[in-house]
């Protein structure tokens, strides 16, 4: 089974989904950007986005085959 992550980074907010091999958004996360904050800071909300994502979808992360941004 393919467990997938994709990240749409904008200006605004990080958008998170984690995607079963069907193609099926399983869970989705918005978190604020933080850009502000500057790169370190927008990294960690990325991380962060994906692993509410995959905890949301019941999934280690260890387990998550792929993450596309």
């Amino acid at each position: 089974m393919g467990r997938y992550i994709g990240i749409d980074l904008g200006g605004t907010n990080v958008k998170c989904g984690a995607i079963d091999d069907a193609g099926q958004v399983v869970h989705r996360v918005s978190l604020p950007t933080r850009a502000k904050a500057g790169g370190d800071a927008v990294v960690a909300v990325m991380l962060d986005a994906a692993q509410q994502a995959a905890a949301g979808a019941g999934w280690p992360m260890d387990q998550v085959d792929a993450v596309g941004i």
